[in-house]
């Protein structure tokens, strides 16, 4: 989770908003004339979940309101439902399974059922992960889902379309990501190099807004490596992708962390969305104001100069003054790394996605690096050069990034400075 600077938080919208009043008292708050207030508090989301309403992978106990009862145990302030499409609209299929049917929606179904599990301090909202397929059969062809989430409350509230799809191999993850900006949606590219191959994403458009680069199948694998390096090679090529990651849970009841390699709990990870207020949420997440978690990880970066501070995803003018850099961050699990990258000096020279379907390697000397130990917070203050203009990326890694199943990690978007 992230935690926060300033004791002086001149909001508090929600119990569910990590607040981090500690955060002084732990770390020590220095010069507090010097270093201006961030506005608003960081709240908990899990924009990736299967319900029995919508996915027929999803098990009976996945309903609205056992999502909302465990999401709210784990202190989330929103999940949004986004069940595979070609399911509930294809339940009426002559053969029985969904997969064997073209689509006749609706794509939406949880809507009105989330709205009674939405309240003050937690709502549930309603995408749809569209799922085209190569095949039927084994395959490691892939063609990759598209979670394509709203914006605002009522983003698919009139939606009737049909996603398309289907047929069977004629339809690529590019259609997907049409699909959903055509209905004013949120496009994230999740799991984009799963271990199952026929989940991966096909790299037939580059017009997503997002990559999920922390799924939760698998706790934190290669494959999520390769999606951060995805995703920092689009930032150092000037696209500015969201960073994202949800849990993928089809089982509402799986403890968290989860006790399997192959099992994705609620709220594991986390996306952080930093706001004002809870209404903003969705809209700030879209606009990548946001940090990737395990949940027992805390991570918080921000930048000030002495006239403003921005964190994540936020855009902070030098306009002369000094820029100073501000990482926090603890973790309960072993063979973790703190880096802090400057992605505007990082190369992305080779990208094989669009060719070859494998990730792309990212070059970039950091700026800090540390060894993690389990509860040993590291704070550290970086002077940043601002006669250019920068991209502050901060991740904890793991020591090796080949392996599979590994807790603690965390990615925080970029944060861009400007002479």
């Amino acid at each position: 989770m992230p935690n926060h600077p300033r004791l002086r938080r001149t909001l508090v919208p929600s119990p569910h908003a990590l607040t981090g009043v500690w955060a002084c008292c732990w770390f020590g708050c220095s010069d507090p004339q010097a270093q201006p207030d961030r506005v608003g508090a960081w709240f908990s989301v899990d924009p990736h979940v299967h319900s029995a309403i919508g996915s027929n992978d999803a098990d009976d106990h996945s309903s609205l309101e056992a999502i909302a009862e465990v999401a709210i145990e784990r202190g989330l302030s929103m999940a949004i439902v986004s069940d595979h499409s070609n399911s509930a609209g294809s339940m009426d299929c002559p053969t029985g399974d969904a997969e064997d049917c073209i689509n006749q929606g609706p794509e939406f179904p949880a809507i009105a059922a989330a709205k009674l599990q939405s309240g003050p301090t937690f709502t549930v909202r309603v995408g749809v992960e569209l799922s085209p397929v190569e095949s039927l059969e084994a395959t490691s062809e892939p063609t990759g889902h598209i979670g394509c989430l709203p914006t605002e409350q009522s983003t698919f509230d009139a939606v009737t379309e049909p996603a398309i799809d289907r047929p069977v191999g004629m339809v690529d993850g590019g259609q997907g990501i049409d699909w959903c900006h055509k209905h004013q949606g949120f496009a994230v590219v999740n799991h984009p190099f799963s271990i199952a191959g026929w989940l991966n994403y096909d790299w037939t458009s580059d017009d997503y807004d997002a990559i999920e680069v922390f799924n939760g199948g698998g706790r934190f694998d290669a494959g999520d490596w390769d999606a951060v390096m995805a995703w920092a090679c689009d930032v150092i090529n000037g696209k500015p992708t969201v960073a994202v990651g949800g849990s993928d849970t089809h089982s509402a009841l799986t403890p968290s962390p989860p006790p399997g390699l192959l099992d994705q709990a609620i709220g594991y990870p986390t996306t952080w969305v930093w706001a004002e207020r809870s209404e903003e949420i969705l809209g700030n997440l879209a606009a990548g104001h946001t940090v990737i978690s395990d949940p027992e990880t805390q991570l918080d970066a921000w930048a000030w100069t002495t006239n403003a501070a921005v964190g994540p995803g936020e855009t902070l003018s030098a306009e002369g003054r000094p820029v100073h850099l501000e990482v926090r961050a603890e973790v309960t699990s072993d063979d973790l790394v703190l880096e802090v990258i400057d992605l505007n000096d990082g190369s992305c020279d080779s990208d094989p996605r669009i060719n070859h379907g494998r990730a792309p390697e990212v070059t970039a000397a950091p700026l800090f690096s540390t060894a993690m130990e389990p509860g040993e917070p590291v704070a550290k203050r970086i002077k940043i050069d601002a006669n250019d203009s920068s991209q502050i990326a901060v991740w904890i890694r793991p020591r090796d990034t080949a392996l599979n199943g590994q807790s603690g990690p965390a990615i925080a978007s970029p944060i861009v400075i400007h002479p």
